[in-house]
């Protein structure tokens, strides 16, 4: 580019080939070439540039679904609420950028970062034109990527997603499951209580999963028992997030269903004393992040003794 003059070097990186691509296509897969390309282009110019499709229904972000750095550089010029529909639109192969970045971890994390938070879940439900292929399953096949995706979401989001289901009414724990990457879901959850093994959080996830298997045929149930589901399933979920447990979570864990799950690996006695341990440890801390700001408003409402001009 350096030998055009520089009044002609837009009019070569905007003309296209037979396919109806600039040389931002080739450049997308080279970061530094990119960002010397999309410099070349007026900023105004910018998302036209990148947004622009050829004769595949491809834009740029397409052959870009591998390099990280591209990835950034081209979604930073979209604006935040046109992200989820780029990365979720389909091109002429029926595939979307989000499933392609979906076998390579800083790919995947790159572009859910850039995300909205309200549109992650979204974003990770979407399939591609044959509507068998998620893009959430599609990670948890791929070492790494489920690791990437999970830390994505705030902790206490992470049960709902890993109880998602595809089409087929396999939630993504289960598709782990059969692609032996149960471990990295283990990882990602909250180690509130160091005392409780691995294996712990592997039958924990196992039985809330098979507790909302339950659920899905809960309504030919009399109420009484629904309730029953509901509050077990309530009461495992704020285990593996973390979350205090009240009265009736706690009354949940002598349910024999529960029990027989913690009593594999440790007595349930020693349980409840780690869980009301750290109840009492999350209660004193937020009393004293409460009483901190109820200070610092205090400080910043109080009269000033200095007195005015």
């Amino acid at each position: 580019l350096a030998l055009y003059p520089e009044d002609v070097r837009f009019a070569a990186v905007t003309e296209k080939d037979n396919y109806g691509q600039t040389v931002l296509f080739a450049a997308s897969q080279h970061p530094a070439s990119l960002k010397m390309i999309l410099d070349l282009y007026p900023k105004e110019d910018r998302f036209a540039a990148v947004t622009e499709k050829d004769k595949g229904n491809k834009t740029v972000l397409h052959t870009a679904f591998s390099h990280s750095e591209s990835l950034k550089m081209i979604l930073d010029i979209y604006p935040e609420d046109k992200r989820l529909a780029a990365v979720t639109a389909l091109n002429g192969r029926g595939q979307i950028v989000l499933l392609q970045a979906a076998q390579h971890p800083e790919s995947l994390k790159t572009i859910l970062d850039l995300l909205p938070e309200k549109d992650r879940l979204a974003a990770v439900k979407a399939y591609d034109k044959r509507g068998d292929n998620r893009v959430l399953d599609s990670a948890t096949r791929h070492p790494g990527a489920l690791k990437a995706l999970l830390g994505c979401f705030p902790q206490d989001k992470r049960i709902e997603v890993l109880l998602s289901k595809n089409h087929m009414g396999s939630s993504c724990l289960m598709v782990a499951i059969a692609n032996n990457t149960l471990q990295e879901i283990i990882v990602s959850l909250p180690k509130h209580v160091p005392a409780y093994p691995p294996q712990l959080y592997q039958d924990l996830l196992l039985k809330l999963n098979d507790l909302h298997k339950q659920a899905q045929y809960s309504v030919k149930k009399p109420a009484g028992e629904n309730d029953d589901l509901q509050k077990k399933i309530t009461c495992l979920t704020k285990i593996l997030q973390g979350e205090v447990l009240d009265p009736v979570d706690m009354r949940s864990l002598d349910h024999p269903e529960i029990t027989s799950v913690f009593e594999q690996h440790l007595p349930i006695d020693v349980v409840k004393s780690d869980i009301i341990k750290r109840n009492q440890q999350q209660y004193k801390g937020t009393m004293e992040s409460l009483r901190a700001n109820s200070s610092i408003g205090s400080a910043d409402d109080a009269p000033s003794n200095t007195p005015h001009p």
